[in-house]
């Protein structure tokens, strides 16, 4: 399918709409010096997968980033790896049961975070699943992410657990099917 070519002023068909694949559903912005954001309203029937984008959050110590939905405190794993920039060599880690998805790693002070997360199901009662990638500062974070509850949410929390974040945004999309 062609991408979309919309003109100013064009009315725009609803055939023309359905050829868009993602759709931007909220825009958060990160304030000064906070340890945690709450993500409302970002899941819904609308959609079973999500995008989710965090962009230039500038970190206050080396606390790794993290993700929670809300309404499940437990069952969170993470499969991955992280490693430094210029020394060759990953550190890998198997999953482990916890209260949150650990988004970052090797965050150092006052370097920008950056991440991608893409999420199946979060709205369903059912498993979520899904992956990150992100980067802070002096290192890089790969993930394959599940949560084993089958637990609907509408929404999440990034925090820093004895860190802060500062500046930045947090924009959440659906996929369209």
């Amino acid at each position: 399918m062609p991408v979309p070519d919309f003109s100013p002023g064009e009315v725009l068909t609803a055939a023309a709409m359905d050829s868009i694949g993602l759709w931007l559903i909220k825009t958060v912005t990160i304030g000064a010096g906070v340890t945690s954001i709450p993500v409302t309203n970002a899941f819904s029937a609308d959609y079973d997968n999500y995008r989710i984008i965090i962009e230039n959050t500038t970190t206050n110590g080396t606390a790794s980033h993290q993700m929670q939905l809300n309404g499940q405190t437990t069952l969170y794993y993470n499969a991955g790896e992280y490693f430094l920039w210029g020394t060759g060599g990953a550190t890998f880690f198997n999953p482990v049961a916890a209260s949150v998805w650990t988004l970052s790693a090797n965050v150092a002070n006052g370097f920008y975070t950056h991440a991608i997360i893409d999420l199946i199901n979060p709205q369903k009662a059912t498993v979520t699943s899904g992956s990150v990638v992100s980067q802070s500062g002096n290192g890089g974070y790969n993930a394959q992410l599940l949560n084993a509850n089958t637990i609907s949410s509408t929404g999440f929390t990034i925090s820093k657990v004895g860190d802060t974040m500062t500046g930045g945004t947090i924009r959440v999309y659906g996929y369209r099917d």
